[in-house]
């Protein structure tokens, strides 16, 4: 689709026209680059005004494209039933071609730089099942032959995950704010 919209300019499915800033946002919230929507981040992101942004976002939703974005799973770094993998990994080479394809990885739900023993670079990712992430892994050293060296990769089952009540944690910040304000507060009228 993406191609055919570079080439054309606009795409006509189902008697619905996508232009460009169209087309993006409807990516970035299939691909689940946001998960509340977010008119200023979109705006930023696809560097167009913000009232296109909630316009075009209006049409896609009026059109039945799109719905108010969700999160359908209650699992922070994958969805129910994957098998959350979390491995270190030793990047010899093209550090940065290697991070940016992990960072633009659907399977992968967080890479960070680390530094444990010879290991600098920690993923989280979500898969199926292991074969499909062996198979996965497979194809990443076959795509970056010498760029990838050891890789320590351990599996947690669905069952081993621990489900955090995203509520709570909400409540749980707002507490602590409250509770630092207090204190703020109370030194003040102390002082």
């Amino acid at each position: 689709m993406e191609a055919e919209l570079n080439r054309v300019g606009k795409l006509e499915i189902n008697g619905v026209t996508l232009d460009r800033p169209h087309f993006q946002i409807l990516k970035l919230l299939v691909t689940g680059g946001v998960f509340k929507l977010n008119e200023n981040f979109l705006s930023r992101e696809l560097r167009i005004h913000r009232k296109t942004v909630m316009k075009r976002v209006d049409q896609l939703m009026g059109e039945g494209w799109i719905l108010k974005p969700v999160c359908r799973f209650p699992d922070l770094l994958c969805p129910p039933n994957y098998v959350l993998a979390y491995s270190m990994a030793e990047i010899r080479r093209a550090k940065e071609r290697v991070t940016l394809a992990f960072q633009n990885d659907p399977h992968v739900s967080m890479a960070l730089r680390i530094s444990i023993g010879g290991y600098n670079l920690l993923l989280i990712s979500a898969h199926p099942d292991i074969s499909e992430h062996m198979e996965w892994e497979q194809s990443l050293s076959k795509r970056f032959p010498s760029s990838i060296g050891h890789v320590d990769v351990t599996y947690l089952s669905p069952r081993m995950k621990i489900l955090i009540d995203q509520q709570k944690v909400s409540l749980g910040i707002i507490e602590e704010k409250l509770a630092q304000a207090r204190g703020r507060k109370m030194r003040k009228t102390t002082a």
